[in-house]
């Protein structure tokens, strides 16, 4: 398929500007003044609840909530990228819109199977949202990635490799700051007390990555790091990081020769990054509330607080070459 996913990029790299309450009547969140309608949130949430028979109100009113938080994420991240590419005059028409959809529809069995694959996943998406909204937005990044990928220049595009172990506290930090420099092995220690699990179990690698992919904190830190040295305590709003790059090379040498594809996939993300970053998002009263570095539409209060990593909102199976995690976002 050629789905590739929404999330790679606006999930994992960028520190938004902008949180509060909408004002406009009706409106779930507007994003740079385009209004996301409530009456469309409420459709799809009504959809994805479901039998609830046997749940206490409590448990009902969690399941709504968490359902209404995943749903208007990504109903504002599909908007950003409409608004973005709009700016870039890049358009799809419905027929390429539809054959997509069908494509996708036979993988994976039908729309029964495709709603099953959405329900398996959590992802907080309908078939309708899914037709309506996600396959447009990646075959309009499917054009900018092509676009890009005739004009690129893979001498030009730096990665680095990088990995990091995340705690609560600074003294924590310290403390493996200390033991690295004694000789501990870091992806020992990452197994054992980075609180981001998606990288924590693979030791703390986050793979290859361009300027420009991670939170600000975190990513400075990367790019002012010589190579082989341990830098901690990072504070970001996740808690503090150790971190150690492993590696650096352009596109070209990291894919062996050069993948343009590859490397217009690393410009999307970047340009994805300075979008959102720009981006003027407001969530309606009741809804919660935009957590600007998460990403994501977040319980009240949560703002800023880390504890609980963002997850991506597509299947598994819908995403097509994922890019590297960045930090706590698994």
């Amino acid at each position: 398929m050629r789905i590739r996913s929404l999330l790679s990029a606006a999930v994992l790299t960028a520190l938004l500007a902008g949180c509060g309450a909408a004002t406009t009547p009706g409106a779930a969140a507007t994003v740079d003044g385009e209004v996301i309608p409530r009456e469309q949130l409420e459709d799809a949430v009504r959809e994805l609840t479901g039998e609830t028979t046997g749940m206490d109100a409590q448990q009902r009113n969690q399941l709504v909530g968490d359902l209404q938080r995943n749903v208007l994420t990504f109903l504002i991240q599909v908007e950003v990228i409409e608004n973005y590419t709009d700016e870039l005059g890049i358009t799809v028409d419905e027929a390429e819109v539809q054959a997509r959809y069908e494509q996708d529809l036979e993988a994976f069995g039908g729309e029964e199977g495709l709603a099953e694959v959405l329900a398996s996943q959590q992802s907080g998406l309908t078939v309708e949202l899914y037709r309506e909204a996600l396959v447009p937005a990646t075959a309009r990044l499917d054009v900018l990635r092509d676009q890009l990928a005739e004009d690129v220049d893979l001498e030009e595009v730096e990665v680095r490799e990088v990995r990091h172990i995340l705690v609560e506290t600074e003294d924590e930090a310290q403390e493996i700051v200390d033991e690295l420099a004694g000789g501990g092995d870091f992806a020992a220690l990452a197994q054992e007390r980075s609180i981001d699990p998606g990288s924590g179990a693979q030791g703390g690698e986050l793979g290859q990555n361009p300027r420009g992919a991670f939170v600000p904190e975190f990513d400075d830190a990367v790019w002012e790091a010589e190579i082989g040295e341990v830098v901690g305590p990072v504070e970001s709003s996740f808690g503090f990081h150790v971190l150690e790059v492993t590696g650096e090379d352009t596109v070209e040498q990291a894919t062996g020769g050069g993948d343009p594809l590859q490397a217009a996939n690393l410009e999307v993300d970047r340009r994805l990054s300075e979008a959102f970053a720009e981006a003027d998002v407001s969530v309606g009263t009741g809804l919660g509330s935009w957590d600007p570095v998460q990403q994501r539409v977040v319980e009240p209060g949560r703002v800023g607080q880390g504890a609980e990593p963002a997850q991506g909102l597509l299947p598994d199976e819908l995403i097509e070459e994922p890019t590297a995690d960045a930090p706590v976002e698994e």
